[in-house]
């Protein structure tokens, strides 16, 4: 018989790919590579972007950010985070994902400056319009 633990970790992942694919994102579970493991799940449409699934009673949220931080590197990747059950929680949506404070700052200035970008187009376009 496949060991319990393994077979509820990979429950999880299953549920966490059906519901980004209910979203309309291409993902999928990934298999493992021993040391050289790229994650649990991977999503097409962000490129880079490491997902380490956990469904686990206790929380190792250091030893889990680790893990996935190490996945990130295996694939040059920009962004590691951690994917984790929320006790008494059957909605893989409300469950939590973790990442490191510094991941969380690129992430952030990125959109940041996405939004800017966009304001800036916005604004350029509106210009040009009524030059027409």
């Amino acid at each position: 018989m496949a060991n319990p633990s393994k077979q509820k970790g990979t429950a999880y992942e299953t549920k966490i790919v059906e519901w980004l694919k209910s979203l309309g994102l291409n993902a999928d579970r990934l298999t493992l590579s021993g040391k050289n493991d790229r994650g649990d799940v991977s999503v097409q449409e962000w490129p880079g972007v490491v997902i380490e699934a956990k469904n686990c009673q206790r929380m190792e949220l250091a030893k889990w950010i680790d893990e996935a931080e190490r996945e990130r590197s295996n694939v040059d990747g920009w962004l590691g985070v951690v994917w984790h059950h929320r006790p008494r929680n059957g909605l893989v949506g409300n469950d939590y994902v973790t990442m490191s404070g510094e991941d969380f700052t690129i992430l952030m200035n990125d959109w940041y400056n996405m939004k800017q970008a966009l304001e800036r187009i916005a604004e350029l376009r509106a210009t040009e319009s009524e030059d027409v």
